[in-house]
């Protein structure tokens, strides 16, 4: 009887290892346990609608993954407002990771995924890189828009800006996202380290031109001309030798260009029947009328040889313009003489006139109702009612009264009782002048 049991046990177990070994599947498996049940044992089918806990299969690869949520990480670059927080350091605003290394969103996950950092593509386009923009946002952009964050100093630099720090000792560059510092900064002796329209950098001095690093002085309006200033205006100077502070003047940069005005009369507005004090000093508005003053002109004039030009408009609007090709005065202790004029040329006159405009007083000192300088026994100041380089009382005074609605034809700048700002020697009446000015600059050579 133990022999026929063991036989017919030894019989089942063989059937048992070739359905086995036939089938692994778990479906085999619960139909064999159907065929054979006295074999003993349970079968489990799988998951069923009531089970509580579900697995998911990833949807990429096929196999079967637990349901319980994976934490990932990414390599972006941490947002702005947690760079204060880092160590620090100086960084660039260009991530160096361009893909994320997070896993595929598990298909039928039964926990939402955070989108919120996939609004940007993780993958840019062709040379562009993933870096901040000037609002601070993370979006792909070409090299040359993005602006660099530097955390050492808690600062953003805009695409192709600079930084410059508190002593103004270093520099940094933006450019293509990436930070470079200048080897040498610093600020000329004739700059100031300091901060303009919420820029921070060295600045030169009033009267000096240039980077900061660099600052040229500017002695006259040729130097703004030639440093690539090209507008007219009022600019600050100082001359050599200049004993002031650098002062403002008014730069025409018409004709050529680099004129220092140092007269003009528009409408009569100012009184320029003054002492010698005033015309020392200067007065008037610069931007209309005005005398620059006398100490000042001899500053200029002397530091280089200086040509003048004069322009003049008459009642009828015609203009004309008188040039010398060399012009300069001396100091106050020789009374500011006129002790250069140059040859003339223009229309205001004659090449050959012997008693043309300025050529005339060639010489003479500086007068005013205060001091009588000129070289007659008269005081022509006070009878012309202007100060000037007087000769005599006669062939220019641009300083006298304005008169320019004076009509009559008999009346002239030399002969008669004519007080009028006059130019001998113009093709029209010679006292009706309703605008002048006076500039100066360099010879050119």
């Amino acid at each position: 009887m133990a022999v026929k049991e063991n036989s017919i046990c030894f019989q089942h177990l063989l059937i048992f290892m070739a359905c086995f070994g036939s089938s692994l599947a778990t479906g085999r498996l619960c139909e064999f346990a159907e065929k054979f049940p006295g074999v003993g044992g349970s079968c489990y089918k799988g998951p069923t609608n009531d089970d509580t806990t579900k697995q998911s299969t990833n949807s990429l690869s096929g196999t079967t993954v637990s349901p319980v949520e994976t934490t990932t990480q990414s390599t972006t670059s941490p947002p702005i407002s947690t760079l204060s927080s880092l160590p620090d350091t100086t960084v660039s605003s260009v991530e160096t990771t361009t893909q994320s290394t997070t896993s595929p969103p598990v298909e039928s996950s039964s926990h939402s995924i955070d989108t919120t950092r996939l609004s940007t593509p993780t993958v840019c386009l062709r040379g562009q890189l993933r870096c901040y923009n000037d609002d601070n946002e993370m979006v792909c952009a070409a090299p040359e828009n993005c602006t660099c964050q530097m955390t050492s100093v808690n600062a953003s630099i805009s695409a192709g800006g600079f930084y410059v720090n508190p002593d103004c000792t270093r520099m940094a560059h933006c450019i293509n996202g990436n930070v470079t510092w200048d080897d040498v900064y610093s600020c000329s002796l004739n700059a100031l380290c300091e901060e303009q329209n919420n820029v921070r950098q060295c600045y030169c001095k009033a009267g000096y031109h240039g980077d900061g690093k660099t600052c040229l002085q500017l002695t006259n309006c040729q130097d703004v001309y030639t440093a690539g200033i090209n507008e007219s205006g009022i600019y600050i100077i100082k001359p050599t030798n200049w004993p002031g502070s650098p002062f403002p003047v008014y730069c025409n940069m018409a004709d050529g260009g680099g004129w220092t005005v140092f007269q003009r009369r528009v409408n009569g507005s100012v009184d320029f029947y003054r002492n010698w004090t005033s015309y020392k000093e200067g007065f008037g508005q610069i931007v209309h009328e005005f005398w620059m003053g006398n100490d000042k002109l001899y500053y200029i004039t002397n530091q280089d040889n200086y040509q003048i030009r004069i322009d003049l408009v008459d009642r009828e609007g015609t203009p004309y313009f008188a040039e010398y090709d060399l012009f300069r005065i001396n100091d106050e202790n020789d009374k500011y003489r006129l002790s250069a004029v140059g040859t003339y040329s223009g229309t205001a006159g004659t090449s050959t006139e012997e008693k043309n405009g300025l050529g005339h007083h060639f010489r003479s000192s500086f007068s005013t109702y205060d001091q009588d300088n000129d070289m007659i026994t008269g005081h022509c100041a006070i009878i012309k009612q202007g100060a000037w380089w007087f000769n005599d009382c006669c062939v220019s005074n641009l300083n006298s009264i304005y008169s320019a609605g004076v009509v009559e034809s008999t009346r002239r700048c030399c002969g008669g009782d004519v007080v009028s700002i006059c130019w001998n020697n113009l093709p029209g009446p010679d006292h009706n002048i309703k605008y002048t000015e006076m500039k100066i600059r360099p010879v050119q050579v």
